[in-house]
């Protein structure tokens, strides 16, 4: 129940941070400059938020009258070799973003582009990679 609970209030929030973005976005005085730069980011954080937690409510309410296809769901999502071949694909498509957002970055630099979406988009790839080095320096830890 609790988990429904925290899905609900995820589609809530994320709902009331597009509205209200949205809203700010299109109102007389349009904000400009920064303020405007944080109220998209606002939109595509509330699409996040809503967007999974309407994902998994809809998978939960799809599977509850079908208990077979759920603990098949279940067995196939637990098989070792299946988790396996998860973690290297997503090992590959880390490798592959690293250098394509790097590229990327240096693209949109050399073609003058707004330093505040610059900085963004700086900003989450150095928490992409940030993450990555913690996790990883956890492993080691644990192993």
């Amino acid at each position: 129940m609790k988990s429904k609970e925290i899905r609900l209030c995820s589609i809530g929030i994320g709902l009331a941070m597009i509205i209200g973005s949205i809203y700010l976005l299109q109102a007389e005085k349009a904000p400009e400059g920064a303020v405007r730069t944080v109220l998209c980011v606002c939109i595509a954080i509330g699409c996040f938020l809503s967007g999974s937690a309407l994902r998994a409510w809809l998978q939960d309410w799809s599977l509850q009258n079908a208990p077979d296809v759920r603990k098949e769901i279940d067995i196939e999502r637990r098989d070792e070799r299946n988790q396996m071949i998860t973690n290297r694909a997503k090992a590959k498509a880390f490798d592959l973003y690293v250098c394509v957002f790097s590229v990327l970055l240096w693209a949109l630099a050399l073609m003058k582009t707004e330093r505040t979406a610059l900085l963004l988009l700086f900003a989450a790839h150095c928490f992409v990679l940030g993450t990555g080095l913690y996790d990883r320096s956890k492993l080691e830890k644990e192993l």
